[in-house]
């Protein structure tokens, strides 16, 4: 380790940090950062995260965006479409 602080990792293609009960898992690879997950084989995706995330400043897509619910009254919601047997 250096004198500042930072951990120089060269030529590696995987960092595990091992919690108690979650990992941390940075595959170099693949560019993937894996937060919470048990075993890094769960790594799935560039950005995956096992329990709660929490944004304070908003969050961008250029992709679409999928959940199991989406909470709110909806009234900043645009672009949706009512299907021709709802009443506006």
């Amino acid at each position: 380790m250096s004198q500042n602080g930072i951990l120089d990792f060269q030529n590696t293609d995987k960092v595990r940090f091992i919690g108690a009960s979650s990992n941390l898992i940075l595959d170099t690879v693949n560019s993937s950062l894996g937060i919470g997950l048990a075993t890094d084989d769960l790594l799935k995706s560039n950005l995956q995260i096992v329990g709660n995330a929490h944004i304070t400043a908003g969050l961008t897509t250029l992709g679409n965006v999928a959940g199991d619910k989406f909470l709110g009254d909806g009234s900043l919601l645009t672009g949706v479409a009512l299907p021709s047997d709802v009443a506006a």
